[in-house]
């Protein structure tokens, strides 16, 4: 007959206040501790127990095991690389429990304090598994809540709640029960998956029954009611910031293309400027109108068609010249 967990615990607990009183050793590191799977293996699959300590001092790595009402040493194994792991091939019920790691000099003289507990769990196929119903109709309504009864072969079960394999929830079933019932609450998609349920008898914790058959949770269908679900709210939401991010890029590829345009309008212009003030200034009729008259040339523009004539030859003509003296009148008296 198997005793209770409880009374595992407490024999665990009095053997390491022992083990402490007797042989711990403040300056010692204490080693950390970790199971590979971590999850609720098979018969006959390879397990893995590392234990670390962060600076090496040439002592050595214990490994021991709660068994019944004391602490067993299952190996000891000198460390060497901050590291040591502790293989347990072809894993049978024997070897599930509660597992700790101790850091002690090869003696062992002095021990430093346990590491945290780790755990082997095992499934034994000769239990009966259990089954997983929905009792609501739920599933299509995130923000709703669903209600997963898991129901075992007698009475007297702990039940686990496994999400994709993990375990997110445990619950003992109530006295004169063989059921446990999670209400989950279906927040977003992420909780659209695939459950599944597993129990342990209590007087044995660490070995389980295989998984039920699972149940899966979709989002995906529409609600009778014509809504449509997070599924399709979400698709419509990343199609608006689709809409919204291509239009903010086309208004700012427009607005780049407009100071474009204006910037080259402003440089032609500027150019059109500079050269006009390299030409000479045209001169009105303004302009000449404080000249004399002698500085002035006009010339009469014949608006009739240009047609050519021959040109005459020039005659010139001796003419005699006269001079003759002009007195100004006034000039002289009695003349």
């Amino acid at each position: 007959m198997r005793l209770p967990s409880k009374i595992l615990f407490l024999g665990w607990w009095l053997t390491r206040q022992w083990w402490t009183t007797m042989g711990q050793h403040a300056d010692l590191p204490v080693p950390s501790i970790s199971v590979t799977p971590s999850r609720v293996v098979a018969p006959g699959e390879n397990v893995s127990i590392h234990c670390k300590v962060k600076e090496n001092l040439g002592g050595c790595l214990y490994l021991t095991r709660a068994e019944y009402t004391n602490q067993k040493t299952v190996d000891i194994k000198e460390e060497k690389h901050f590291e040591e792991p502790f293989l347990i091939a072809n894993v049978r019920q024997s070897n599930a429990g509660i597992y700790w790691c101790r850091y002690c000099t090869c003696g062992p003289s002095s021990c430093s304090d346990f590491s945290e507990a780790a755990y082997v769990n095992i499934t034994d196929p000769d239990l009966d598994k259990p089954s997983l119903i929905m009792t609501s109709s739920g599933q299509n309504s995130p923000g709703g809540n669903v209600t997963l009864k898991c129901q075992g072969p007698e009475e007297g079960l702990a039940f686990a709640l496994l999400k994709s394999g993990s375990q997110i929830a445990f619950q003992a079933a109530e006295a004169r029960r063989d059921t446990a019932e999670f209400l989950l609450w279906m927040l977003s998609l992420k909780d659209a998956a695939s459950y599944t349920c597993q129990y342990h008898h209590t007087s044995n914790s660490f070995v389980w029954s295989e998984p039920s058959s699972p149940v899966e949770l979709d989002f995906r269908a529409k609600r009778e009611d014509g809504g449509h679900t997070e599924d399709d709210q979400q698709r419509k939401a990343k199609f608006m910031i689709i809409i919204w991010a291509c239009s903010a890029a086309g208004l700012l590829l427009l607005g780049f293309l407009l100071l474009f345009v204006f910037v080259l309008y402003r440089r032609r212009k500027k150019r059109s400027l500079a050269k006009k003030e390299d030409r000479p200034a045209s001169m009105s009729l303004e302009t000449y109108a404080g000249k004399d008259a002698d500085d002035i040339a006009y010339a009469e523009l014949n608006h009739q068609p240009l047609k050519a004539k021959p040109a005459a030859i020039p005659v010139t003509a001796q003419e005699s010249c006269v001079y003759a003296p002009v007195v100004k009148s006034g000039t002289r008296k009695g003349q």
